[in-house]
C-alpha cells in the first residue's frame, strides 16, 4: 500500500512539474514564431551643410580678405537605408559640389562628419492582422547627416622673381625655354611658358608680333 502511494505521488508530482513549464515554453515558442515574422522598414532623409570659410591670402601669407561660401543639400526621407542608390547619389553630388568651390585652395583646418544622425531616429509601430496573428512593423526613421566646416586658404600671388630668361635673341636662333624661379616660394607656383615672338615692321613703321 505504501509503495502504490508513493507511485501516485511521484506521478501527479512530475504531472505538476510538466504543467508548470509547458505554458512557458509554448509562449516563448509562439513569441518567437510572431516576433520571427515582424518586418523592419527603414526611411531616410539627407541633410548636408559645408561652411567654408575661404581666407584670400596675397604675396605669400598677407590676407586681403575673407568670405564664407555655404554648400547645401536635402531631401525628404526616401525608402530604404544609406546605402539607397538615391541616397549614394545626393552624397556624390554634394561632394562634387563642394569640391568645385574649393579648386585652387587648400585646406588648412576644420571637419567633415558624415553618417546617420542617431540623435533623429524615430521608430513608429504598425500593427496588421496576418493569419490570425498581430504583425509588427517598426519603421525607423533616420537622417543621413554632413557637416562640412573647412578654413581653406587662395593664394594670390601679384609678384614673383623669374631669373635666366633668354631675353636676346640672334635671327636664325631656335627658341628655348631657359627662364626659372628664383625665390624663396618657388614651390607656390610654377612658370606655364615661355614665348619667343617675331616682330616685323608695320606699314605704320611699329613693330607687331607676326609669330610665337
Amino acid at each position: 500500500m505504501d509503495i502504490t502511494w508513493k507511485r501516485k505521488w511521484i506521478f501527479w508530482l512530475l504531472l505538476a512539474v510538466m504543467l508548470l513549464f509547458l505554458p512557458g515554453k509554448t509562449f516563448a515558442a509562439e513569441k518567437e514564431s510572431r516576433e520571427a515574422e515582424d518586418s523592419y522598414i527603414y526611411h531616410t532623409d539627407f541633410d548636408a551643410k559645408a561652411s567654408l570659410k575661404i581666407r584670400h591670402m596675397k604675396d605669400y601669407g598677407v590676407l586681403d580678405y575673407e568670405e564664407t561660401v555655404t554648400v547645401e543639400d536635402s531631401c525628404d526621407y526616401l525608402d530604404g537605408d544609406e546605402n539607397l542608390d538615391e541616397i549614394q547619389a545626393k552624397i556624390t553630388a554634394y561632394d562634387e559640389k563642394v569640391q568645385k568651390v574649393c579648386e585652387g585652395m587648400q585646406v588648412v583646418s576644420g571637419t567633415d562628419t558624415r553618417g546617420i544622425d542617431g540623435d533623429t531616429i524615430n521608430i513608429e509601430y504598425e500593427d496588421t492582422e496576418e493569419n490570425g496573428q498581430t504583425v509588427t512593423t517598426r519603421h525607423f526613421y533616420q537622417t543621413y547627416k554632413i557637416r562640412t566646416d573647412w578654413v581653406l586658404e587662395k593664394m594670390e600671388i601679384s609678384d614673383v622673381n623669374i631669373v635666366n630668361s633668354t631675353l636676346s635673341c640672334y635671327a636664325g636662333d631656335a627658341p628655348k625655354a631657359t627662364a626659372q624661379k628664383g625665390d624663396s616660394d618657388a614651390s607656390k607656383y610654377e612658370i606655364a611658358y615661355e614665348r619667343w615672338e617675331k616682330l616685323e615692321t608695320n606699314a605704320q613703321g611699329y613693330l607687331e608680333p607676326v609669330a610665337f
